[in-house]
């Protein structure tokens, strides 16, 4: 496949937690750059004499003139040498947007939008947007699962934005250490027990909510559900018997329409559209 790549500038390398880092990058060709938030972008390098990429969620709203991408280390993976070795000034390659796993038009209704890790990134890029669906009366849940504190990415941000914006709330959980002094926003355990919490009806709009569940690269879904219905839904054993009754897309997909779970991969592998 012939890839219609551009050239990136380096532009900032900033420590986000312990082991993850944010890359700020902007167009080395004087070109706009126009995407939609949730979208992604691919990196293009070459290891072992081979062309590869890998795929990175934008982590910033559109329209700043600049594109930032979240990334941790995999061990053993081909792009961590690169990207956790670059500097101010370097060049890469890159092609996109790709992919639609981002906001459409929607009745004022729930929002739960959870993730695993990186996987939090395009919830970032879509703050702006997610003011707005506010003023028209949705209300948004953004659950982000980690192992502890100094995982969670863009947790200020998250909070300053439930902070200032009534009918939002951002909730932390903690499968591993929880903090003494831990803030209203942060929770001791598995994000799936949270989210089943809430996707369960307990809020009593049950018919009224949109679920995204966005999971860091190596994650599965029994981070998010609970094993039985993790198994429910591995692919590709269920495929056969529930190919009428599911969509399955790569690269993306809508990420909401009425009573409709969208799992995206922070991989952007297989995602799962219920009715």
């Amino acid at each position: 496949m012939a890839w219609d790549t551009f050239p990136l500038t380096v532009i900032g390398v900033d420590k986000l937690t312990p082991s993850s880092l944010c890359l700020s990058l902007e167009r080395s060709d004087g070109e706009a750059f126009d995407y939609t938030a949730g979208q992604f972008i691919n990196i293009h390098f070459e290891s072992d004499d081979q062309e590869v990429h890998r795929s990175y969620s934008i982590a910033n709203p559109p329209g700043e003139g600049r594109i930032q991408i979240a990334i941790s280390p995999v061990k053993g993976g081909r792009a961590t040498q690169l990207l956790f070795g670059l500097q101010v000034g370097d060049k890469i390659n890159a092609s996109g947007p790709y992919g639609r796993f981002t906001l459409r038009k929607d009745e004022p209704c729930r929002y739960i939008l959870a993730a695993t890790g990186t996987g939090v990134t395009p919830y970032r890029a879509m703050l702006p947007a997610l003011r707005e669906r506010l003023a028209e009366g949705f209300r948004i849940e953004i659950l982000l699962g980690i192992w502890r504190r100094e995982e969670a990415l863009f947790a200020d941000d998250f909070v300053q934005f439930c902070e200032e914006n009534d009918g939002a709330s951002f909730h932390a959980c903690y499968s591993r250490d929880m903090p003494e002094d831990a803030n209203s926003w942060e929770h001791e355990g598995q994000v799936y027990v949270m989210y089943s919490g809430f996707a369960s009806g307990d809020q009593g709009d049950e018919n009224n909510t949109i679920v995204a569940l966005s999971l860091d690269e190596g994650d599965n879904w029994e981070i998010i559900f609970n094993k039985e219905k993790a198994m429910e839904l591995r692919m590709p054993d269920w495929y056969e018997e529930w190919q009428d009754i599911y969509t399955f897309q790569t690269k993306g997909g809508p990420a909401a329409s009425a009573n409709t779970i969208v799992t995206n991969y922070y991989h952007h592998g297989y995602q799962l559209l219920t009715d």
